[in-house]
């Protein structure tokens, strides 16, 4: 059943279709081959989407399996487990009872629900992704990196250069250079833009929050490129250095501000709470940090700190990664003893914190409805 609901499925389907119509693939002969391509199952509920163009090659070819390929697929599955599991479910908790609620719910509260769903949901999609891409790497298979520290992007079209890379480039592959990309005229381009992300919104589902939010990163594109030359002026009237670390810091945060509060949009049952949501998150309440309030929606003190722990750990690790520097390569350069030690942690971490969902079965993950 899960086979034939993936959109991942279908669109990987259609991929191939595609390159096989361009001439940028020989069709598969061998039909065993093009449903292992399609049906490959780490990849299935969730993505990423691989191109037939990359996969088929390596089922000709396989990479031998050996001790180093499953153990470097062992620390990214270890790593997916522990970012849905302990981070992604606690989070969940705290978000859904506020949301659940949002009526009555105003200010810093709201504000970090808001904050915890934008982490939420990239815990728990990354979290899969990881884990698929390192079962695959077990069984000698290579497969794309789905995320590339997204919340680290410092604009909204970098942010979706780094967030579910294999679908936003499909999308830009099958979608907006078919239509004519940039190459027609500055109107042809906004209006592919506004596209493409009208149908990447209407692809997570036909309710009026997922057009919206699609919508959202449409205009927030458009109006970033239409503001670029007062922007450049601005930066060049006043001497700002682009590089500089301020500048930097300005222009991540702003992107996340922006990421987040489309993201509500993406959670709200429908557009009225969505901005009741947003509404409530600006009321002025800074006492409720320290007052208490934060532990009223699910989560003690304990589990709270725990998911904000979770939080600095994601933007810990995404900050080294942004630097080149993957840390599990790191970990498997070490001792033999100091990589036993590092593993047995993880996994009593997951194990021990990880929440499993209500009567301990093991929740979905938010893309598998996708």
């Amino acid at each position: 059943t899960t086979l034939f609901r993936s959109r991942d499925y279908m669109l990987k389907a259609v991929g191939y279709l595609i390159d096989v119509y361009r001439g940028d693939i020989e069709p598969e002969k061998n039909f065993l081959k093009l449903a292992l391509f399609v049906s490959f199952f780490p990849q299935i509920v969730a993505g990423p989407i691989e191109r037939a163009g990359n996969m088929l090659e390596q089922f000709d070819n396989p990479k031998p399996i050996d001790f180093d390929r499953f153990r470097n697929g062992f620390l990214q599955v270890l790593w997916g487990y522990f970012l849905k599991l302990v981070v992604a479910e606690r989070l969940a908790i705290f978000v859904n009872v506020v949301f659940d609620t949002d009526q009555t719910i105003r200010g810093a509260v709201a504000f970090v629900a808001i904050v915890f769903y934008t982490f939420e949901i990239y815990a728990d999609f990354a979290g899969y992704s990881h884990i698929a891409i390192g079962i695959a790497r077990i069984l000698g298979i290579d497969v794309m990196k789905n995320f590339e520290s997204p919340y680290l992007a410092r604009s909204i079209a970098e942010f979706w250069r780094r967030w579910h890379v294999s679908l936003s480039s499909w999308f830009r592959d099958y979608l907006y250079i078919p239509l004519g990309g940039n190459r027609k005229g500055t109107f042809r381009k906004y209006l592919n833009i506004l596209i493409v992300f009208t149908v990447s919104g209407l692809w997570h589902g036909a309710d009026f929050t997922f057009l919206a939010w699609g919508l959202i990163h449409g205009i927030y594109q458009v109006i970033g490129s239409i503001v670029t030359p007062v922007r450049d002026k601005i930066t060049k009237t006043f001497n700002i250095g682009r590089a500089s670390f301020s500048h930097r810091i300005v222009k991540t945060a702003g992107t996340f501000i922006l990421v987040a509060y489309a993201w509500v949009f993406f959670r709200a049952d429908d557009i009225m709470q969505a901005l009741r949501i947003i509404e409530n998150s600006f009321a002025f309440t800074p006492w409720k940090f320290v007052d208490g309030s934060m532990y009223q929606f699910g989560l003690t003190r304990g589990n709270f700190l725990l998911g904000a722990l979770g939080i600095l750990l994601i933007i810990i690790v995404d900050l080294v990664n942004s630097r080149g520097i993957v840390i599990r390569e790191k970990i498997l350069c070490q001792g033999l003893w100091l990589r036993w030690i590092i593993m047995i942690v993880g996994i009593l971490v997951t194990v021990v914190c990880g929440i499993w969902g209500p009567g301990y079965d093991v929740s979905d993950f938010i893309y598998k409805q996708f």
